[in-house]
């Protein structure tokens, strides 16, 4: 498996620097750090919280699926959204 590109890790790094709840409005964009998911990343991420269903790692059976090809565990959006919006 390939080595992705390291996340930081300490999500409170700059907590301090971070809106609030009552101060994010909707739809008003917020600045973000662009990021490619690559298959390595996603491989990575499963590795870490233990998922091993084959749609996110196998070709061959991704694509007998109705998705027709690899997908993303749905749960990784939610490190997606700490790592890249600052």
């Amino acid at each position: 498996m390939a080595q992705a590109e390291a996340f930081e890790t300490d999500f409170w790094k700059h907590a301090n620097l971070r809106k609030v709840w009552d101060d994010i409005v909707p739809g008003v964009p917020r600045k973000t750090i662009p990021y490619t998911l690559t298959k390595a990343a996603i491989e990575l991420y499963c590795k870490s919280v233990g998922e091993d269903h084959p749609i996110y790692f196998d070709e061959a059976y991704a694509r007998t699926t109705r998705y027709g090809g690899l997908i993303a565990p749905p749960s990784i959006h939610i490190l997606l959204m700490f790592s890249c919006t600052p």
